[in-house]
């Protein structure tokens, strides 16, 4: 649907995909956050807004910050790239000739992404964290449609609230969600 884009959804979650609280991450993981820098510097991340809110409206260095808003007003307030929806968000992408954008949230984004994305690149948080109010959406099709490419595993420390690993999943080639 996409054309040449290649979309990867990135994302940290609980055991239960728990993926935000009251706006935020329910946790620090600075190993993650590296991670995640790593990952997204140099690329577009799609969004939706309560997504942008949640990062005090604030883009990060070294990366494109295209927020998903019915708010045309918002783009120029906050210094960001808006668009209308999901596909229109994709459209830009392929317009300005990427060829990859990275889906950083939220729960609805992630939603609609899904059946698009190419990788998803997850972290998972081993706890279960009372009061999430946000989810990641379940995988379906198991191994039908996502393989396990690489794990990275992280020990709770002073620098990270919990254990987790991070996962990083192909969509299996002709493999569909539904």
């Amino acid at each position: 649907m996409f054309g040449s884009l290649r979309l990867v959804a990135i994302a940290a979650l609980d055991q239960n995909y728990g993926i935000g609280r009251n706006g935020a991450l329910p946790w620090h993981l600075a190993a993650d956050f590296l991670h995640f820098k790593t990952a997204t510097m140099g690329h577009t991340m799609i969004m939706g807004r309560k997504t942008f809110d949640s990062m005090m409206r604030r883009k990060l260095p070294g990366r494109r910050t295209l927020v998903i808003t019915g708010n045309q007003d918002y783009g120029m307030r906050y210094g960001v790239d808006t668009a209308e929806s999901f596909e229109e968000a994709c459209r830009i992408c392929l317009n300005d000739g990427l060829t990859e954008a990275f889906v950083v949230g939220g729960a609805s984004i992630f939603r609609q992404a899904l059946p698009y994305c190419d990788k998803l690149v997850l972290t998972m948080v081993k706890a279960m964290i009372p009061g999430m109010d946000t989810f990641f959406p379940r995988l379906e099709g198991g191994s039908r449609v996502w393989s396990v490419n690489m794990v990275s595993s992280h020990i709770a420390d002073s620098h990270n609230d919990y254990p987790f690993e991070i996962i990083e999943y192909r969509r299996v080639s002709g493999g569909s969600e539904s």
